[in-house]
């Protein structure tokens, strides 16, 4: 699968004609940019991160001098997941800017293609995940509630987040694990470089990461709908 390109080959059109066709795209920049800007651009509309800091841009990079931070601010691997599984409405696109790699070779973006897995899923497996279940809510996005009830897929689009769920019961958990057993066969590797743009459908696509090597790799992450 290819989705990379050089900034200077789209417009802001182009780019949301492929995130629309393909769901994910990479786009490598001479420099930093705005993220916001750059979504709002393509007709986007960012999305807060918490209640705290009411901010729509979040810094993800090692901070493990805070006590009780958040993953995103360690350095372990992320498991294939999207993001915001325990809301009601998880945003529909999720946009990662790289300000630095990580120079020891660590971090690696991991994504999947869960178009890929959903054809290739068991109808029992399939019918299992498409009912309602019980998911924690962690406690720094609590809102409204510790816990959601929803599907892990519906409508072909997914809800991931394995750890999140509440008991699940046998069959759900035959159905977890077939789903990631055709994740990992699918999961594809990107080394993303400084000054470079994944954009990708947190509805369609699953992502994580390698273990973290370098403790000064920094991204800015956006999450965003359209219009």
């Amino acid at each position: 699968m290819t989705f990379q390109s050089k900034a200077h080959e789209f417009s802001t059109d182009d780019m949301f004609f492929e995130l629309e066709k393909q769901g994910i795209f990479v786009i490598q920049f001479s420099q930093q940019i705005n993220l916001c800007d750059m979504m709002i651009e393509i007709g986007g509309v960012p999305v807060t991160n918490n209640l705290s800091e009411n901010s729509v841009v979040w810094d993800v990079m090692p901070r493990t001098e805070v006590k009780n931070f958040v993953r995103s601010h360690g350095i372990d691997e992320f498991p294939l997941h999207t993001d915001a599984s325990y809301e009601v409405n998880p945003p529909k696109y999720v946009g990662l800017f790289v300000v630095k790699e990580d120079s020891k070779g660590g971090g690696l973006t991991l994504v999947s293609d869960s178009s890929k897995i959903l054809a290739q899923l068991s109808h029992r497996s399939l019918t299992a995940l498409n009912s309602e279940l019980r998911i924690r809510v962690p406690l720094e996005y609590q809102k409204s509630g510790d816990e959601i009830e929803a599907p892990l897929i519906c409508n072909k689009k997914i809800r991931y987040r394995r750890e999140l769920l509440i008991e699940p019961n046998e069959e759900v958990i035959h159905a977890l694990n077939e789903f990631e057993l055709l994740a990992k066969k699918f999961q594809q590797k990107i080394m993303l470089r400084e000054n470079s743009l994944l954009i990708f459908d947190n509805h369609r696509f699953l992502h994580g990461r390698t273990r973290v090597l370098d403790e000064q790799r920094h991204l800015k992450r956006i999450k965003f709908n359209v219009d």
